[in-house]
């Protein structure tokens, strides 16, 4: 028994770390943070499966740059995570 709680402890562990980002906010809650290419703005953010597609256009002269925050909202508070894009 107790090798076989090691072994799914080390294939879990094994998982996390080779896992993308964006499964680990997604789906396990957490943080991720996306730093936008210089000059460009955030339109929109989705999910598409495991993926996650970022909408932006080019930013004006006249505009700031900012820090967008998306959060999830769980009805039970048990695995919400929050993508952060910074524009620069």
């Amino acid at each position: 028994m107790l090798k076989l709680f090691l072994l799914l402890s080390l294939v879990g562990v094994l998982f996390t770390l080779t896992s993308c980002k964006n499964f680990r906010a997604k789906n396990w809650g957490g943080n991720v943070t996306y730093k936008l290419n210089v000059g460009e703005k955030l339109l929109n953010v989705s999910w598409k499966d495991e993926d996650l597609w970022v909408l932006t256009r080019k930013r004006l002269p006249n505009e700031k740059c900012d820090t967008l925050i998306y959060r999830e909202e769980s009805n039970k508070s048990i695995r919400e995570g929050s993508v952060t894009f910074i524009e620069r």
